[in-house]
């Protein structure tokens, strides 16, 4: 009897304390239906350390994600800027091809300006030279003139054909015809119808 009474007392505070339990979670249930409509007071702590870690692996993904692509560019960059040093060595090296082959021609330049001016000297210096010895022919022909039309003409004929041909082409025809007809009459006929020829010529 007193076992049956134990028993029930037991049952009776068990009861109870489901009973008071049970009101404390449907008291929370609905405190926290008021504050969230999905409260993190249900939530069971694996989901809320899943949902942590799920953040943290988020974070390093996002991180790790972040690190590569920084490092990529930084690879992209490092090939770039050596592709444009390469360039720029490239173009450094043209300039001063160019910068010496132009020193060169310049070099080439100035001697053929200081050869022109020594070939215009020297093209000066000859014409004087052939000016003068022309100026000395002419005074010699024109003196042969003189003691050729002051001598007879049988004797003047006589000397004449002693002379190169040319010489006497040339001395015949600064002479005035009528002393040139007199000394040509006492030429050999041969050499005077050379000479006649020659003289048609010129």
């Amino acid at each position: 009897m007193k076992q049956s009474r134990k028993y029930k007392e037991f049952y009776f505070i068990g009861a109870l304390l489901s009973f008071l339990l049970l009101k404390l979670v449907l008291t929370v249930f609905l405190a926290c239906l008021k504050e969230d409509p999905l409260p993190i007071c249900f939530q069971s702590q694996t989901a809320v350390a899943a949902e942590s870690a799920g953040h943290e692996r988020t974070e390093k993904n996002s991180a790790e994600s972040s690190l590569e692509k920084k490092v990529q560019e930084s690879q992209k960059d490092a090939v770039t800027n050596a592709v444009v040093e390469r360039k720029f060595f490239e173009l450094e090296l043209e300039r001063r091809r160019i910068q010496r082959e132009r020193e060169q021609l310049l070099i080439l330049q100035t001697d053929i300006e200081e050869k022109l001016i020594e070939l215009s000297k020297l093209q000066e210096k000859i014409k004087e030279i052939v000016d003068k010895k022309s100026e000395a022919h002419e005074r010699k022909i024109k003196h042969l003139i003189k003691v050729y039309t002051s001598m007879a003409p049988k004797k003047a004929a006589g000397l004449i054909e002693q002379l190169d041909i040319n010489i006497i082409v040339e001395l015949f025809s600064k002479m005035k015809g009528d002393s040139v007809g007199k000394i040509l009459s006492y030429v050999q006929p041969k050499k005077a119808a050379v000479i006649s020829a020659r003289l048609l010529k010129k």
